[in-house]
């Protein structure tokens, strides 16, 4: 009964064996899972489950991503998804687990077999090819060039005559990632009236480049980590906020501020889930790309925050993903056609894949909670 409930190492990582075994059932059968209990079993009792644990995560990981990746190389509008069988990371999780099967009841083949499957898994991380081709983020980035020298002359001009504490800007033009009809998030921070300086930046911006301004902040410099942590909806502008314009010492302030939210781990446990959507909306393609491109921001800026581990290549490569069919989307649209729907089995394996790793976000952050109570008291 032992390996049928969570555990936790040494290091404080909570794994769930069942997980595990639905996994390998889910891609091997029932016949699989059935080994994979019971070599789990034999792992307990030559007391190393926690290394076994961590070559089949790693090993079910590996598989994870490969097929995420490879349903977005070939995913086309009116695709599917499709497996592939014959790949090598199912190969390899049929291989480990009769390994450890057939070594089941003798202690010392069992350990030799750990040292030798991690090992391969080191070999496996070196021979993956993490180079993938990025249209959607470069399309991005190359828009954000194309804008960055008259953006910058303009909040310049409006810090010269209107003398704000900061201007920052946010959103996508501050992640790289402005896409067709995109907008420009501005946030100013001064102790007067912003009002006329927002007049002139909204009226440069959309005399200048075409595109419309949102004003996301409009507060003092003493009152900003005040006004972030009472709405935990813009914890992405915490993130990815940048100061176009300011003087060292409010700089200063403003990046101290900063760093306090995001040690802040009440309002991060709070922030995330607001992120996290919570149903479907097959027929709304465009807000779900608008909602895991925010998902997927997120798991990227706040995990390094947090301390909890990343697969980054598989981020971004979702993230690339969304980006390029987020500027289609608005191409589309403002050409008065209607945008081609994504194939609904696509999304939901993306949706799923970015919960997944913002669960584990939340999970991280409930303990480091925990964590700071225990030391408190």
């Amino acid at each position: 009964m032992k390996i049928r409930f969570p555990f936790t190492d040494e290091a404080k990582n909570k794994h769930h064996l069942l997980h595990i075994c639905f996994k390998v059932d889910h891609y091997l059968g029932s016949e699989y899972d059935r080994k994979t209990t019971e070599l789990l079993i034999s792992a307990y009792e030559y007391d190393c489950l926690p290394n076994t644990m961590n070559i089949l995560e790693q090993t079910l990981q590996n598989l994870d991503n490969q097929l995420i990746l490879k349903d977005l190389a070939t995913t086309t509008t009116y695709n599917t998804l499709q497996e592939n069988r014959q790949s090598y990371e199912y190969d390899f999780l049929e291989e480990i687990i009769n390994g450890f099967y057939d070594r089941k009841e003798e202690s010392l083949q069992f350990r030799l077999a750990i040292n030798r499957y991690n090992t391969r898994l080191k070999l496996y991380h070196i021979r993956l090819d993490e180079v993938t081709k990025r249209h959607g983020i470069s399309l991005a980035k190359s828009n954000c060039e194309a804008l960055r020298t008259t953006l910058h002359l303009i909040i310049k001009s409006a810090y010269t005559n209107y003398c704000p504490t900061l201007i920052l800007l946010s959103g996508g033009f501050s992640r790289g990632e402005i896409t067709y009809s995109s907008d420009i998030d501005v946030g100013i921070v001064s102790d007067k009236d912003s009002s006329e300086i927002k007049k002139f930046i909204k009226n440069r911006i959309s005399e200048e480049l075409g595109l419309s301004s949102d004003f996301y902040l409009d507060v003092t410099l003493q009152d900003i980590e005040k006004h972030f942590l009472g709405d935990p909806s813009l914890l992405e502008d915490v993130l990815h906020g940048q100061i176009a314009n300011g003087d060292s010492k409010a700089i200063q302030s403003y990046k101290q501020a900063k760093k306090s939210i995001l040690q802040n781990k009440n309002y991060l446990a709070a922030a995330v889930p607001v992120f996290i959507p919570k149903y479907q909306v097959s027929d709304k393609t465009e807000v779900q790309i608008k909602q895991y491109l925010k998902l997927c921001n997120l798991t990227l800026a706040l995990a390094p925050h947090v301390g909890v581990n990343i697969d980054r290549g598989i981020l971004l490569s979702i993230k690339d993903f969304l980006l390029f069919y987020k500027n289609e989307y608005a191409f589309e649209k403002s050409k008065y056609k209607e945008p081609n729907i994504l194939d609904e089995g696509v999304m939901s394996e993306i949706g799923l894949y970015l919960r997944d790793q913002s669960s584990a976000l939340l999970a991280e952050i409930d303990r480091l909670k925990h964590q700071l109570k225990l030391d408190q008291s």
